[in-house]
């Protein structure tokens, strides 16, 4: 199982190197993920993450230029179906640092996921979310489709204490009336379980978007801290 996930960082890397433009931006995302789980399959999640800029990879010279970029606040809430199949709604906002006392966006998500399980511990994540997205007035339009594959570093099962690997791809599309562009998300990390309620998740995030026939690279380093609390049914 080591020898699978450094394959693909191997590859993650490759794929990064040979799409790079001559200046890539590099970016920091420090998140937090608390979820509240009800004994009528019902949960809320709300999550909020920064984006920083700290540096640009330049094959001349590096910028060590750091700068807040902006701040997302998700709400979702889900009931689960049937199986490990959940639907889910919500809502964020973005607030930008050029203007940090004004809303820059607000976004509407409808969304449905659902996990299967292999042998060993390992999951198989599918998430389909349609947005829209509304920026001064204007309505954006976006599809999303995520696939994700994660399994225990140590043994066939997650005990507390213990490291997975995890591996994501998602593709995005929005459109309006004035264009559209795709963009994909290419992810590889690591995630310490540290119990049923607590997770640290790390890793390294590549974003290729689409405008036109303009390629747009940036790489991003997300750390996020994942909350969960489960509320005990009444007796």
């Amino acid at each position: 199982m080591h020898s699978f996930f450094l394959s693909v960082l191997i590859l993650f890397l490759v794929s990064i190197c040979a799409s790079a433009q001559s200046t890539t931006p590099v970016q920091w995302e420090p998140g937090l993920s608390f979820t509240q789980k009800f004994p009528n399959r019902w949960s809320f999640n709300v999550n909020t993450f920064q984006r920083a800029t700290f540096t640009e990879l330049n094959s001349e010279e590096i910028d060590q230029d750091f700068r807040w970029n902006l701040n997302e606040t998700q709400f979702f809430a889900t009931y689960e179906l049937w199986q490990n199949k959940k639907l889910s709604g919500g809502y964020a906002f973005q607030i930008q640092a050029e203007e940090p006392g004004e809303f820059h966006e607000h976004r509407l998500m409808q969304q449905f996921a659902f996990v299967t399980y292999a042998l060993g511990g390992k999951r198989i994540a599918h998430r389909a979310r349609v947005e829209q997205r509304f920026r001064n007035s204007a309505l954006t339009n976006r599809l999303r489709y995520r696939l994700g594959f994660d399994s225990p570093l140590n043994g066939e099962q997650l005990d507390p204490g213990e490291f997975y690997g995890i591996i994501t791809n998602e593709f995005l599309w929005s459109f309006n009336q004035q264009g559209q562009h795709g963009e994909n998300r290419l992810f590889a990390g690591i995630g310490w379980f540290f119990n049923r309620k607590y997770k640290l998740q790390t890793g390294l995030m590549h974003r290729l978007v689409r405008r036109g026939n303009r390629y747009i690279n940036t790489l991003a380093i997300s750390t996020t801290l994942y909350m969960n609390n489960q509320k005990k049914a009444i007796e």
